[in-house]
């Protein structure tokens, strides 16, 4: 798949271009062969990275540590605000 057209958010800049992404990941920007059967027309859109952190202890006064429903609840909860 190719997400062409899009404005490409990196750390220090954003610059409009083109994606392609394999098996659910980006393989390369502004590829040179367009050649795809699925091509996603994203002008005047952005795209960025997921912005997920992989390390993480916990969150708005919870622990991971803590292994209960109510904590790992409270910590999602805080993420996404």
């Amino acid at each position: 798949m190719i997400i062409k057209n899009c404005n490409i958010i990196y750390l220090d800049k954003i610059e409009k271009g083109s994606v392609l992404i394999e098996n659910g990941k980006i393989k390369e920007i502004n590829p040179k062969n367009t050649n795809d059967n699925e091509i996603i027309d994203a002008e005047g859109l952005y795209l960025s990275p997921g912005f997920i952190d992989v390390h993480i202890h916990g969150a708005g006064g919870h622990d991971t540590m803590d292994g209960t429903f109510e904590a790992i609840n409270e910590i999602s909860k805080t993420i996404v605000k």
